[in-house]
């Protein structure tokens, strides 16, 4: 049974004068050595058998209590007030009548010297509550023990640091707090600032983007339409928006929404043909060919593997442009209906071979902007 629960139950306390101390020096010689079940199994039988509370032995009560219930230090003011219950219960029943007011601060200070180790051994790793209460009550317990004899609070020196320590502890708690709530707000201002970062830098990629296109609609190689609103059908358009549909899903965070579009657009390029979402451009291609397929197949057939083909093939790999400028100046297409040659080319011309600046050189891209250009205006006349 709790020595607590069986003191505040108990009847018929005797009141004597004076207490023998070898009547208590088991229960003293007990909770020196830290032994608390076998110092309250004590405690219990010398009030049983004696039916006298010694004021100095229930302060001894308290303190082993005070090391077996409290984990924490916001839990104190809830023991206090149950041994403000049991002194308040028993107040004109504590003994011993002679030398009262000597037991009783040997036991106030006792009781406070245990709540004082148990408070700075747990401050530091203590969790955040409201200290005041604790010193209200602490104060208001202390008044309350000493009002029981003719005791001075300043007189009890434990009990006297313990109300400095608590008050350390309030400042402790505050600065955190403070400190808590500047970081918090600094936080708040540093997003606020990157975000804003965000915004700007979000700001400028859309004002380069818009300014790209601006440039790109009037570039000679698109055309003034955009060569891309010549070639593309309804289909791109439609992949267009799923993309950047995605994009946005993405900035938003909006992950599983953003993962069936995936799905979506990686099924469509797993099966992706250049045809359907570009029919301006290959409708023009196949138009070309249609006329003229079997002798562009004739000549695939025929001359695939030959050296001629060889030649002409590495040079149009080497530069398409010159390939497609200078080769017809050098050679002639002749079909023969001769069943076996095929394709017979002319004899060179006498012109001596002159080498020209190549069209894919890099640092003169407006060679390649006048050629595509001429190219392209070929490519829609034959249309």
């Amino acid at each position: 049974m709790d020595t607590l629960e069986f003191i505040l139950n108990l009847k018929n306390v005797n009141r004597i004068s004076t207490v023998n101390p070898s009547s208590i020096s088991t229960i003293l010689k007990t909770f020196q050595n830290g032994e608390f079940e076998p110092c309250q199994d004590e405690i219990r039988k010398h009030i049983d058998d004696s039916k006298v509370i010694d004021v100095y032995v229930l302060f001894i009560c308290f303190s082993i209590d005070l090391n077996q219930n409290v984990s924490d230090i916001s839990m104190i003011i809830q023991r206090l007030t149950k041994y403000h219950n049991i002194l308040k219960l028993h107040s004109q029943h504590l003994s011993p009548i002679n030398r009262f007011n000597e037991a009783l601060k040997r036991g106030i200070e006792l009781f406070s010297k245990s709540l004082l180790m148990i408070i700075n051994d747990k401050k530091g790793a203590s969790q955040h509550f409201e200290v005041k209460p604790l010193i209200d009550y602490h104060e208001y317990f202390i008044d309350f023990c000493s009002s029981l004899g003719n005791i001075e609070v300043a007189e009890l020196d434990k009990a006297n640091e313990i109300s400095v320590v608590l008050r350390q502890l309030e400042y402790l708690f505050e600065q955190k707090s403070a400190k808590k709530e500047a970081n918090k707000q600094n936080e708040a201002v540093e997003k606020k600032q990157n975000n804003q970062e965000e915004i700007e830098k979000e700001t400028q990629c859309q004002n380069k983007i818009q300014k790209n296109e601006e440039e790109n609609f009037h570039n000679p190689i698109y055309g003034e339409m955009g060569q891309i609103d010549k070639f593309a059908s309804s289909s791109w358009y439609v992949l267009v928006n799923k993309i950047g549909m995605f994009q946005l899903l993405i900035k938003e965070k909006r992950l599983f929404e953003a993962a069936i579009v995936y799905k979506d657009v990686q099924s469509e390029l797993a099966k992706f043909e250049p045809k359907k979402y570009f029919p301006g451009l290959f409708f023009p291609f196949y138009q070309a060919l249609a006329p003229n397929a079997e002798q562009v197949h004739n000549f695939m057939n025929k001359h695939s593997k030959t050296l001629q083909w060889d030649i002409a093939n590495n040079l149009y790999e080497m530069d398409s442009n010159r390939f497609l400028k200078e080769l017809p100046l050098k050679v002639e297409n002749v079909m023969k209906d001769d069943g076996c040659s095929g394709v017979q080319y002319a004899e060179e011309s006498n012109d001596s071979f002159n080498e020209g600046q190549s069209y894919n050189d890099v640092n003169d891209p407006s060679a390649r902007v006048d050629e595509n250009e001429n190219l392209m205006e070929h490519f829609w006349d034959e249309d």
